[in-house]
C-alpha cells in the first residue's frame, strides 16, 4: 500500500487554548476513518509578546518562539497517540503565524488537504450557531472542503443533505451544483445514509405583478409555471444522482429561512453548500443563501469553493513550524522529550 500523502489526509484545526476533548478531533477521526483518509493535527498560533515586532527581535525571542511551538507539537502528539492506537495515520504541525483564518489559510494551500475541519460552538437554548470572524473568513477564503463541526454527537443514520441551485444563468456558476454534489453523494455513500437534495424559489405575491389578467391568468398559474419549470431543472440537475424522489426538497419561498427547517425536519447531519464570490470588484463573499443560514443550521456544515475560485491569500512558509513527519508514530512521552530536544 502506497505512503499517504499529505493531500490525502483530513487536517483538523486544533485550539491550543482547550484541554477538554474537542468536537473537531473527533469529527476528523470519525471522517478519516469513513473515508479512508489520514490525519492531520494543526495549531496555528502566535503571541504578540514574542513577536519582537515593535522593537529589535532577539535571539532569546526567537528561542522562545520555537520553545512554544516544540510545547505545542507535544500538545498535538498527545492528541495523536490514541488515535494512532486506534489505527489512525496521523501526523501533526504546529505553525507561527498570523491572523490565525490566514496563517491556516496559508497551511492549506502549501499541503492542499483533502477537508479542513474546524469546530463551531452551536448554543442550543438560542438555537443557534456561535461562528467566531475567524470561522466566517475560513467559510470565505479557504481554498479546499471547509467541515464546520458542531459540538454534538453525529446522530445514526444522518442524511447528507445538498443545497443546489440549477437556475444558474452563468456556467461556471452551474457547475457548482455539480461541485456539490459530487461529494455529497460521496458522503452518503460512505456514511451509509441517504442524500437528499433542497432548492428554494421566491413565488410571485399577489400585487408584485400588475400586468397579470386575473380572467386569463392568474398569479397562481404563474407560479405553478415557475415551480415546474425550477422541477425540470432541478430533476435534469439531479439526474445520475442516488437521490429518493421523496428525499428531493423543492420548496417554495425564502431560501435562508427554509433550508435550515428542512435540515431540521430530516434530522440532517451535515449540509454541503458551496459558496462564490459576487465580482472582481468586491471581496470574496459566500453566496447570499450559505451566509444568511451559517448560524441557523442545526447541524454540520461542508461548504465547497467552485474549480475556477481564486484563493486572494498568498501562498508563504511560516516563520517558524514544528511538525512530525510522514508516519512518525507518537510511542510515549520519552520519545516525545527526545523528539522535542533534537529540534532545539
Amino acid at each position: 500500500m502506497p505512503e499517504m500523502t499529505i493531500s490525502d489526509r483530513i487536517l483538523v484545526i486544533v485550539d491550543p487554548t482547550r484541554d477538554d476533548e474537542q468536537a473537531c478531533v473527533t469529527r476528523g477521526a470519525w471522517l478519516a476513518k469513513k473515508l479512508n483518509r489520514g490525519l492531520e493535527l494543526l495549531i496555528c498560533f502566535y503571541d504578540q509578546s514574542l513577536s519582537g515586532d515593535h522593537f529589535f527581535d532577539t535571539a532569546g525571542l526567537q528561542r522562545a518562539r520555537r520553545d512554544c511551538l516544540v510545547h505545542l507539537r507535544s500538545k498535538l502528539e498527545d492528541i495523536a497517540r490514541p488515535l494512532q492506537q486506534d489505527g489512525h495515520d496521523v501526523i501533526v504541525s504546529a505553525v507561527w503565524d498570523t491572523p490565525l483564518d490566514e496563517g491556516i489559510i496559508r497551511h492549506v494551500l502549501r499541503n492542499k488537504p483533502f477537508i479542513v475541519v474546524k469546530e463551531t460552538h452551536y448554543h442550543s437554548k438560542i438555537g443557534r450557531a456561535l461562528f467566531s470572524n475567524t470561522d466566517w473568513n475560513l467559510v470565505r477564503l479557504c481554498p479546499e472542503p471547509l467541515w464546520l463541526a458542531k459540538d454534538t454527537e453525529w446522530p445514526d443514520g444522518a442524511p447528507v443533505l445538498a443545497s443546489v441551485d440549477p437556475t444558474h444563468e452563468r456556467d461556471e456558476y452551474a457547475e457548482l451544483d455539480d461541485q456539490i454534489l459530487n461529494p455529497a453523494a460521496t458522503l452518503a455513500d460512505r456514511l451509509s445514509c441517504d442524500l437528499h437534495a433542497f432548492h428554494a424559489f421566491a413565488p410571485i405575491v399577489s400585487g408584485s405583478v400588475v400586468s397579470l389578467d386575473p380572467g386569463v391568468f392568474t398569479i397562481d398559474d404563474y407560479n405553478e409555471e415557475v415551480r415546474e419549470s425550477h422541477k425540470k431543472r432541478l430533476d435534469k440537475l439531479l439526474d445520475g444522482y442516488p437521490i429518493l424522489e421523496q428525499n428531493v426538497h423543492l420548496v417554495t419561498g425564502y431560501a435562508p429561512q427554509l433550508l435550515p427547517e428542512v435540515a431540521r425536519d430530516i434530522g440532517a447531519g451535515v449540509v454541503v453548500m458551496g459558496s462564490i464570490k459576487r465580482n472582481p470588484l468586491q471581496r470574496i463573499l459566500v453566496g447570499s443563501t450559505t451566509e444568511q443560514v451559517l448560524d441557523q443550521l442545526p447541524c454540520d456544515l461542508l461548504v465547497v469553493k467552485p474549480l475556477w475560485f481564486e484563493c486572494p491569500i498568498e501562498e508563504q512558509e511560516p516563520l517558524y513550524f514544528e511538525g512530525s513527519v510522514e508516519n512518525q508514530v507518537f510511542v510515549d512521552e520519552t520519545s516525545t522529550q527526545d523528539q522535542s530536544a533534537r529540534t532545539q
